[in-house]
């Protein structure tokens, strides 16, 4: 690039907060986001018992909640055990929010809370965007749906609300794509739900939805 030579990089680099590694791997931005997420909780139950629960709640999805919830539409399709990662340090924060021992099961607890769990809140961000590009309130670049033809309709039985799936090959990279991973969710989602144009409606009853599913 003018006259100089650019070598490749083994090492992961920071773009926008995330970090990418060379072979799209998520484990080193996911290893960084667990150890600042267990800093914090670890300062956050040094001071939680000069918080009410509220206050302890608000501090929690301030300096967790958000950090988890940032850029987290790439973790779609990303493996189990990277997730469940993520998960541990949800399971943390309820149990400091609720005073439960470790060995309590932590379920019944995200279920009381009405948190959606991590998995589910992946799903839910990729949703919400699908949603809005689909509407036009997303940026220019998230317009990368389209329709089902009426000529599609006709022959596989979908509805006016289905997307275009499309065509890659077998690569994880390739199927994990918005265009191609968001396309297949916003198509498992009940009817009802694809049909609604009020972006606020369609949160609440998606994430009413998602929790249901899960618990």
């Amino acid at each position: 690039i003018d006259s100089n030579v650019v070598n490749p990089t083994s090492r992961s680099v920071r773009n926008l907060g995330f970090l990418m590694a060379p072979n799209m791997s998520l484990s080193a931005h996911i290893s960084a986001l667990c150890g600042t997420c267990f800093a914090q909780l670890r300062s956050i139950s040094r001071i939680k018992n000069f918080m009410g629960k509220k206050t302890l709640e608000i501090v929690i999805h301030t300096f967790i909640s958000n950090k988890m919830d940032y850029c987290n539409g790439l973790l779609l399709g990303a493996p189990a055990t990277e997730v469940k990662r993520l998960q541990k340090v949800q399971n943390a924060a309820a149990r400091i929010l609720t005073n439960t021992a470790k060995r309590e099961h932590i379920t019944p607890v995200l279920f009381d809370l009405h948190w959606l769990p991590v998995e589910q809140r992946v799903k839910f961000k990729t949703l919400l965007n699908v949603h809005k590009a689909i509407h036009g309130t997303a940026p220019a670049y998230l317009d990368l749906f389209s329709k089902c033809s009426s000529a599609d309709i006709n022959l596989r039985s979908c509805d006016n609300f289905t997307l275009n799936v499309p065509f890659t090959c077998s690569s994880l990279v390739l199927n994990r794509a918005f265009s191609v991973s968001g396309a297949k969710l916003w198509n498992s989602l009940p009817s009802t739900l694809r049909s609604l144009n009020d972006t606020q409606l369609f949160k609440r009853q998606l994430k009413t939805f998602l929790f249901s599913d899960y618990f």
